[in-house]
């Protein structure tokens, strides 16, 4: 897949965050959700869990985007092939 966007992973001070300037030109912003005490992490753990997670659903969205493809294939003349509809579900 061929991303047309540029991605830019802004990474703030530890215990700070990300300064108010640089936030007001942000397309979005992340928290990571945290128990307990801890009021931040080190940056190099919150970058590598937001990276994580971005890889996470870009696999994800790539697997679905196959599913949907191979589901496509399988329709002909408007009813799918080799697929049974289960008692009560909606396939």
């Amino acid at each position: 897949m061929i991303h047309t966007r540029i991605l830019v992973l802004v990474l703030g001070l530890e215990n700070e965050g990300v300064l108010v300037d640089i936030i007001h030109v942000l397309d979005a912003c992340l928290e990571i959700p945290q128990l307990g005490v801890v009021r931040s992490l080190n940056v190099h753990v919150s970058g590598a869990i937001a990276l994580w997670e971005y890889t996470r659903q870009q696999r994800s969205q790539k697997n679905s985007e196959a599913v949907v493809s191979l589901s496509t294939k399988n329709v002909v003349h408007g009813k799918k092939k080799g697929i049974q509809r289960r008692k009560g579900g909606t396939n």
